[in-house]
């Protein structure tokens, strides 16, 4: 995966995020063409560097952002 690749799926995965469509990992990498794992990551990475507070909701099986 090029830089540019990865770019526009973070830019991807932001937009689930932020219109609640993101789901679970294995829905967002299947979705991206990543792994869970990176998803993970790359989530961790969000929470992190840009401040995002995103928890896993487990009665609904999905990410959830409480704040951008």
């Amino acid at each position: 995966m090029t830089h540019l690749e990865k770019y526009q799926c973070m830019e991807r995965l932001k937009n689930f995020l932020r219109k609640g469509r993101a789901g679970n990992p294995e829905e967002i990498a299947a979705s991206l063409e990543v792994s869970p794992r990176t998803i993970k990551r790359w989530i961790a990475n969000i929470r992190i560097n840009e401040g995002w507070k995103i928890e896993y909701n487990r009665a609904v099986k999905k990410y959830v952002v409480t704040e951008i």
